[in-house]
């Protein structure tokens, strides 16, 4: 006789793994079309000379999401000082993570110009922001999620 409790296991065990990420079959939130919003969590300051520090969002007028625009090739900062919109210049998918690359004029007047990478893991939405420009770096830790679409 067959015990009704370990069938009714195996079935689970076996729907579950064929709907997971593992499995293929499902598609990918990080995929580069799909409008995404990240959240920064943790933010930290680089400078030549000095260790790396952990700074406040608020401290360096950095905006708390980023709205990405796949289909525009932008991205957005939202919730902070600095409310303007970057290009996206590079998207590549390697090695399971979906990374996005812009560069930055800044102030006409100002040696302030820079370039930025955004990597987020795919499945997890596990994101890095990392920023550089004249003798500091900044980098940005958080999530992203997809933005749900009608």
């Amino acid at each position: 006789m067959t015990n009704k409790p370990t069938v009714v296991a195996a079935l689970l065990l076996s729907a579950t793994l064929l709907a997971s990420p593992l499995a293929g079959a499902v598609d990918s939130y990080f995929d580069g079309k799909d409008p995404l919003l990240c959240t920064i969590q943790r933010v930290y300051q680089c400078e030549i000379g000095a260790a790396c520090g952990k700074v406040s969002r608020e401290e360096i007028g950095a905006a708390r999401n980023l709205a990405i625009n796949f289909k525009h090739k932008q991205v957005t900062r939202i919730g902070g000082e600095d409310t303007r919109v970057s290009d996206i210049d590079n998207v590549e998918i390697i090695d399971d993570k979906l990374v996005l690359q812009g560069i930055e004029d800044g102030a006409e007047s100002e040696r302030d110009g820079g370039g930025w990478t955004l990597s987020i893991t795919d499945p997890e939405g596990e994101m890095t922001l990392t920023v550089s420009g004249h003798a500091v770096a900044f980098v940005g830790l958080g999530h992203c999620a997809p933005i749900p679409t009608k």
